[in-house]
């Protein structure tokens, strides 16, 4: 961003006897619309041999034009890569998952295949039950 807004005096380090002077510290970013101004802070309320660097920045992010915006015409099927077979079977597995498990009659259809599982019963039988349907 210092070349963007390119000012006389843009030094930010001062050598040991005060001669030479270098620009050594920049602001760098991929949205430079985002950015006012640069400016160099002379005073700190330290001793050192440096100059603080300070972008101003509008308020809010600047948002990308309608040209920028990718606009594929394929397919979403084409897009995705191909699933290996044994992810295809642990989403076959995950989704007989869903549709079997019931509770109180109802099926339990939001479970994800990391979830850990408690079965809950009043009595052994409907356990067994239950189990023999995993």
């Amino acid at each position: 961003m210092n070349s963007v807004y390119n000012k006389k005096r843009n030094w930010t380090l001062t050598s040991p006897n005060g001669k030479v002077r270098n620009e050594i510290d920049f602001l760098i970013t991929y949205k430079p619309k985002m950015f006012m101004d640069v400016i160099i802070i002379n005073q700190l309320n330290f001793l050192t041999n440096h100059r603080m660097v300070r972008g101003k920045t509008h308020g809010l992010e600047v948002k990308q034009t309608k040209k920028h915006i990718g606009h594929n015409k394929k397919p979403l099927h084409l897009l995705l890569p191909e699933q290996p077979p044994d992810k295809q079977k642990n989403s076959n597995i995950s989704k007989q998952i869903n549709e079997s498990i019931k509770i109180n009659g109802a099926p339990f259809n939001h479970l994800r295949f990391a979830d850990d599982l408690i079965i809950l019963s009043n009595n052994p039988n409907d356990l067994q039950v239950m189990l023999e349907q995993l």
